[in-house]
């Protein structure tokens, strides 16, 4: 009696954590990805901009944009797991359970 209680309880609040991760990370992959898209408009604007004489100040401005597009933005819908590798979430999950 108990065990089912326990599971009436345990299985919606189960599917209910997984699918307020599942809506974290879709919500910080959109985020990111609307930063990048800005991130790139502003890059033709700034690239027009500089004469095409000055061939430093170009290169550095590609360089700087390439590491604002490719760096891995901190939005705060998911946590830094750095030191986690999440390569499948089902073997992500798996091994949470046997620590």
């Amino acid at each position: 009696m108990i065990l089912q209680k326990m599971t009436l309880i345990i299985a919606p609040l189960f599917i209910f954590k997984t699918c307020l991760s599942k809506y974290n990370t879709e919500k910080h992959l959109y985020v990111t990805y609307k930063h990048r898209e800005a991130a790139l408009k502003q890059f033709q604007i700034f690239e027009k901009s500089i004469n095409d004489e000055d061939k430093e100040a170009k290169n550095n401005l590609r360089l700087d944009i390439a590491k604002t597009i490719l760096s891995d933005s901190q939005t705060g819908y998911i946590k830094d797991n750095s030191d986690d590798l999440n390569i499948n979430p089902a073997i992500f999950m798996v091994e949470r359970v046997f620590r």
